[in-house]
């Protein structure tokens, strides 16, 4: 069932959830979909998401974007809008930033019209029309944008495993982390069904879930890692995006190669791909 307003503080070596009203306890399985910071990681590892050097102001826009995506790229910055499910705009001014950028900068983190006014001063010197879409937005929100080391797993821990970010937190710059995520609900799910149908269900779940976070490492990682040379494509790169243009549709297009006639059209594609950014530049 689904229980609302549960915010989990903590959970035990013995898997008792410790909620703000109570412990709740006798789970033969614990899921930890709890995101970037999950509580739930720590009974199976250490390990914290790691800065990644850029940081995002998101305010809101009710402007058009051709009623799909723009992605506006230069000298470690960008600007990104996309229209959402209710028609309006989310739109997004990212650059490269210390750490600690939140707590050392001047601008007032927590007042929507500070972050608009820094974000325009950070912008200067970009389009007006791309400008439009700060003066536009309606609420602002600044954060610091953390991600998982590629190739992080963790061992197995009988009776709590982890899905989505808590699993592989990763920056947005592919696109690829929340269908990750709902890709692994719905094999977990699969491989729960199989142990419960079983004729020793106590004894088939721990199998089946260790080979659910096997084949979970194995394509976090190849998405991890391509959602990291994304981000460096795009904001670690000089010369953007003229320099990486090319590399960028390449690696989008070939990310999703699973078949042996799509990579025997790589080289077609990539030639084809590399002549026509080579005649626009």
């Amino acid at each position: 069932m689904i229980r609302w307003g549960y915010h989990l503080r903590a959970i035990d070596e013995e898997h008792n959830l410790i909620f703000d009203h109570g412990i709740e306890s006798g789970f033969d399985l614990v899921v930890g979909a709890d995101g970037a910071w999950s509580k739930v990681r720590k009974v199976v590892s250490d390990q914290k998401p790691l800065y990644s050097g850029s940081g995002d102001t998101a305010p809101r826009c009710y402007e058009h974007t051709n009623r799909g995506s723009l992605f506006s790229l230069s000298d470690h910055r960008a600007i990104f809008s996309q229209q959402i499910g209710d028609g309006s705009l989310y739109t997004s001014c990212w650059s490269q930033r210390p750490e600690d950028w939140m707590e050392t900068g001047s601008c007032e983190i927590h007042s929507p019209s500070a972050i608009k006014k820094a974000t325009k001063e950070e912008f200067h010197d970009w389009h007006p029309e791309l400008l439009d879409l700060v003066e536009n937005g309606e609420d602002g929100l600044a954060r610091s944008l953390y991600m998982l080391p590629v190739g992080w797993r963790w061992e197995h821990h009988p009776g709590v495993t982890l899905i989505g970010d808590a699993a592989h937190v990763m920056t947005p710059f592919a696109g690829e982390g929340v269908n990750l995520g709902m890709q692994e609900a719905l094999i977990l799910s699969q491989a729960i069904l199989r142990a419960t149908v079983s004729f020793s269900p106590a004894q088939k779940l721990p199998a089946e879930i260790k080979y659910f976070e096997e084949d979970l490492s194995v394509r976090a990682e190849r998405t991890a890692a391509h959602t990291k040379a994304m981000l460096d494509l795009m904001m670690f790169t000089d010369g953007v995006p003229r320099s990486t243009i090319d590399k960028f549709c390449l690696r989008m297009m070939s990310f999703h190669d699973k078949t042996l006639l799509e990579h025997l059209r790589y080289p077609f594609l990539a030639t084809f791909v590399k002549s026509y950014f080579f005649l626009c530049k």
